[in-house]
């Protein structure tokens, strides 16, 4: 399992924590694992993390709908 605790603001750094992520997401992965990725409201700190994820390791560009 992972926690991080990220404040739920507009001006919460999240950019520090994606690089743990992106590794965790990345392990399991590669273990035939799954992620579940959550947070309180569901808005945009859980949505933040996997897009962030997906434009490093799937090579979304940042114009591509999801």
């Amino acid at each position: 399992y992972l926690k991080i605790c990220i404040d739920d603001n507009p001006f919460a750094d999240i950019y520090q924590h994606i690089g743990t992520c992106n590794a965790f997401i990345e392990k399991a992965k590669d273990r035939d694992g799954c992620v579940f990725v959550h947070c309180f409201a569901g808005i945009s700190r859980s949505a933040s993390i996997v897009i962030a994820y997906l434009m490093h390791f799937q090579k979304f560009h940042t114009t591509s709908p999801l």
